[in-house]
């Protein structure tokens, strides 16, 4: 969050997050990114700060 307006792609994610053994999917990230969008809907209805950048990866607004 303290980059914001950067695009992080999925690799980007990937290789922050967990081990470079980890074989990890792509898919993966989407489905941690889609649970921190709702569990940020239920503090507050309405509010994204995390927006898909399209074949790239996602940004915090």
């Amino acid at each position: 969050m303290s980059h914001a307006g950067r695009v992080f792609t999925r690799e980007d994610i990937i290789n922050t997050l967990y081990n470079q053994a980890l074989d990890m999917s792509d898919r993966n990230i989407d489905n941690h990114i889609k649970n921190i969008r709702k569990k940020i809907n239920h503090i507050e209805d309405g509010l994204n700060p995390i927006s898909a950048v399209y074949g790239v990866g996602y940004k915090f607004k």
